[in-house]
């Protein structure tokens, strides 16, 4: 599947009316989540795939090379763009939700749904848009994130040679935004997860250099300027790991369907009369067609 330029950089500001993406989660998320009404985003670089770090950069810098090796850049724009993106890897804190474009995939279910015992959530698209976040497709296809990484060097690199002037402020906030979205590339062993990042981006406060801390980057809730949050912290192994909770907005309920995983014992009615006490109302609630025991 081609991934579009503007969903790689989360720019899209629309989807179909119908289109869902899905979380898998344990009961007791499950249950969080609607009480809560919230989504939980975490670093990604404390996520399992301890590759997770480094894929996006190393398909950078293996296009780069060999846009160079060919002499259609120049050495010292590449090494200013790599400055960029090696900086942005500090100044801004990636804080993901991930979710699946598949909500009912029996690996999924066993891997990150208390052993297919849980629920997958499935959210409105258009609804999750209306929260303070990007939203992003992994892409898996190393051939397509070579083509991706080419298109915006070439793409920029003409740009900034027309540029007769001083002002470089689109260039370094395109550079910027570029570097954030290399963290959707992601190892092909992984493309069963058909995994969309829902993206929430913390920006370093050095207002105070003895005292570095990431805070909430503001944005947009529902076309208007969201209330401020603050990120926490909980240990991932012996890893400190910051996160936010971002609620669901002004009353709004991106909660359309929710499956329950092959092992999960509930009957369907007991989960709409849960959903519908809890303010999810109108939510579609079915069973997995996967086998598993």
């Amino acid at each position: 599947m081609t991934i579009e330029f503007k969903d790689f950089m989360g720019h899209r500001e629309s989807y179909p009316d119908d289109m869902l993406f899905y979380h898998y989660c344990s009961p007791d998320t499950f249950l969080s989540i609607c009480n809560g009404k919230k989504l939980r985003f975490s670093d990604l670089f404390c996520m399992n795939d301890h590759m997770e770090n480094h894929w996006g950069y190393a398909i950078w810098i293996e296009v780069v090379n060999e846009l160079m090796e060919r002499k259609e850049v120049e050495e010292s724009f590449i090494d200013e763009v790599d400055k960029i993106i090696s900086e942005s890897s500090y100044n801004f804190l990636r804080l993901a939700c991930c979710l699946s474009k598949d909500g009912d995939v029996l690996s999924q279910w066993r891997a990150y749904a208390n052993d297919a015992a849980g629920y997958s959530i499935g959210f409105s698209a258009n609804e999750l848009l209306k929260m303070p976040i990007r939203i992003i497709p992994v892409c898996y296809d190393r051939k397509e994130q070579k083509s991706i990484v080419e298109h915006f060097v070439k793409a920029i690199y003409e740009v900034e040679k027309e540029n007769t002037t001083e002002d470089k402020e689109d260039f370094y906030l395109t550079c910027k935004e570029f570097a954030i979205s290399l963290s959707s590339f992601k190892n092909p062993a992984f493309k069963e997860e058909l995994e969309v990042r829902l993206m929430h981006i913390a920006v370093l406060d050095s207002s105070d250099m003895d005292n570095l801390v990431y805070k909430f980057g503001g944005g947009t809730a529902n076309g208007t300027d969201c209330r401020d949050y603050q990120l926490h912290y909980r240990m991932n192994g012996s890893v400190p790991t910051a996160f936010i909770d971002i609620d669901f907005y002004y009353d709004n309920n991106p909660v359309k369907q929710v499956i329950l995983g092959p092992k999960n014992e509930s009957l369907l009615s007991g989960v709409s009369m849960a959903l519908n006490s809890l303010g999810l109302k109108n939510v579609k609630v079915k069973k997995s067609r996967a086998s598993y025991r």
